[in-house]
């Protein structure tokens, strides 16, 4: 998988870099007045006179990786800055590229792949810009003593689906994904090289449903089967409901073996054992089914633990657990799942994609096929809807909107979410419809996710290989109606694959949720929970409002309005932050 790194830049007068401890498992490839590398053993690796590309690196249009990069591709990355390279490839990398020396001094441009699975966290310390896969590694290597920026840490806790460059951590920064950060001055410049502004135009070949699908199957068959080539057998956490089904089937059109596993909770809500064996059944997949316990569950032991964030969910211990027994039973090498998918294709019923309907093409056929659509999803009345739309198309502008959840915040740690820094595609062209502005809007908790490298079952690791950047790119060409037909959200996915999964499966309006395995978690750990969250860091920094959290842990009443998940999340919040003592 994409491996691990640290590096060291001079931004200023060479002085000598300070001495590191070097962590086991680590060499030192590059090692230089300006420039110092250390990077994991087994870490895909291209070095050439031109730079370093660490991770895994695909041409566009192959199934294979990209395991050699010839000097005119090498000369045309370095020459644009590394935009050459964002454009002709893509995958799980971070490069380090050299400009040519001026006046003896040397830059080193920094390129993150756009949606990619290896991490890039920097820092500034006496001169020098600090890189690594994981902040952890700047403490293990004793670069830098790290602590927890509260602000920060608020910000995150009221809307942890975005990933802004600024971590929960003091001086530590995130570099996002499609961006290049530059050595060439005494403080870094930082440059986005790739947005999915870029491209958001519909494909004009696309004239119906059925031509959306088969580019969308097309092209997520060959980036799975592209991820897959080099990879052991997997693993598939197959919920059976669209998501994991439709990666099921393209793992089964790539030729590449698994196993699948159904985790189940006592809630019929939560048990979709029935969709799963399907699904199973369709691609030739053997199954697992497990049931999923609340006191498998340790709350006080973050799988975040030392990260830049906590962006893991308790409840996923379950999960993790049952993965790492099951693929070593079934001698699997790396653990799946569908990830994302609701998110790629635009699984959220809005208003806006009828706003952009009717402002490009009127009130014709498309804006009443796919009002119909949406009406019939959200269980109201054409009309209502119809009228809902013409609201708010000349209500609101297209700036992409994030909800913040400051339940449970103090005074002061609201106020502090006035001062968070705007996401980097919040500001949408002028020539962005509505509809494409609410897909872009969908896609940012994906960028978040990528960054959740350090996912692993055991020895396997986890990824969600839906969340890469031609799958991200060709979304968003797909026109805004393309996702909605009579009957179906996520119509073109749907329609896609309908010759390789069962109709039960496509047609499947249902679907599942373990809000009663969290439920559980937190009426079983309810003492426990409340000396956690009463006692913690998150008061004691002055993040929580402790009366509201008391009042909501004390009331006797079952938890109910999912009040009981927002509280789940501070738990996570607060064994995270405890990592960092």
């Amino acid at each position: 998988m994409a491996g691990a790194f640290l590096a060291q830049i001079a931004l200023s007068a060479i002085m000598p870099f300070q001495v590191v401890t070097r962590p086991p498992e680590f060499d030192c490839i590059i090692d230089e007045a300006w420039f110092r590398l250390l990077v994991k053993r087994g870490t895909p690796i291209q070095i050439s006179q031109y730079g370093v590309i660490l991770g895994e690196l695909f041409r566009r249009d192959e199934k294979v990786a990209a395991n050699e990069i010839a000097s005119h591709e090498w000369e045309a990355i370095v020459a644009t800055g590394g935009r050459a390279l964002t454009e002709k490839f893509w995958g799980n990398y971070v490069a380090f590229l050299r400009r040519p020396v001026l006046d003896g001094k040397a830059t080193i441009d920094v390129v993150r792949a756009p949606l990619g699975q290896l991490g890039c966290y920097w820092c500034v310390a006496k001169q020098k810009l600090i890189l690594a896969s994981e902040p952890e590694l700047i403490v293990q290597t004793g670069l830098m003593r790290l602590h927890i920026a509260p602000a920060a840490l608020t910000r995150h806790i009221a809307a942890p689906e975005i990933a802004l460059e600024q971590t929960c951590l003091a001086d530590v920064r995130s570099l996002t994904g499609g961006s290049r950060i530059s050595s060439g001055s005494d403080r870094p410049e930082i440059d986005l090289l790739w947005s999915p502004w870029n491209f958001c135009r519909d494909d004009s070949t696309i004239r119906n449903h059925e031509i959306a699908g088969a580019r969308l199957r097309r092209v997520f068959t060959q980036c799975i089967g592209a991820q897959m080539d080099a990879l052991p057998k997997a693993l598939l956490l197959l919920s059976g409901g669209l998501d994991s089904s439709i990666l099921a089937a393209c793992l089964h059109i790539a030729g590449h073996p698994f196993h699948a596993l159904n985790l189940v909770t006592k809630a019929a809500t939560g048990d979709e054992r029935d969709y799963a064996r399907i699904a199973a059944q369709a691609t030739g997949a053997k199954l697992t089914e497990a049931l999923r316990n609340a006191g498998e569950v340790d709350l006080l032991a973050s799988r975040a633990a030392r990260c830049a964030r906590p962006h893991t969910r308790a409840f996923t211990q379950s999960t993790r657990d049952h993965a790492a027994r099951c693929a070593i039973d079934h001698d699997a090498g790396v653990v799946l799942d569908g990830g994302g998918g609701d998110n790629l294709f635009f699984g959220y019923p809005t208003l806006a994609a009828l706003v952009e309907i009717l402002k490009r093409r009127g009130p014709g056929f498309r804006f009443w096929q796919t009002s119909a659509a949406l009406a019939e999803q959200a269980d109201t009345g054409l009309g209502s809807v119809v009228m809902q739309t013409i609201h708010r198309a000349v209500t609101r502008d297209n700036r992409l909107r994030f909800d913040q959840r400051d339940q449970f915040l103090s005074a002061r740690s609201r106020s502090a979410l006035k001062d968070a820094a705007p996401h980097p595609w919040r500001e949408p062209p002028k020539h962005i419809g509505a509809g494409k502005a609410a897909h872009v809007a969908l896609l940012v908790p994906v960028q978040a996710t990528a960054e959740q490298a350090t996912r692993a079952c055991g020895d396997a690791p986890w990824f969600s290989p839906f969340m890469c950047q031609p799958a991200v790119e060709a979304v968003l060409t797909i026109p805004i109606w393309a996702w909605f037909a009579p009957g179906l959200n996520r119509a073109a996915a749907r329609l896609g694959f309908k010759g390789d999964l069962p109709p039960a499966l496509i047609q499947r309006r249902t679907k599942g949720t373990p809000n009663s395995y969290v439920n559980d978690l937190f009426e079983q750990h309810r003492p426990a929970i409340r000396a956690m969250l009463l006692d913690g860091l998150l008061t004691a920094m002055g993040v929580l409002d402790a009366d509201s959290v008391r009042a909501a842990l004390d009331d006797p009443m079952p938890a109910r309005d999912l009040q009981f998940a927002r509280i789940m999340e501070l738990v996570d919040a607060e064994a995270w932050a405890r990592s960092w003592e």
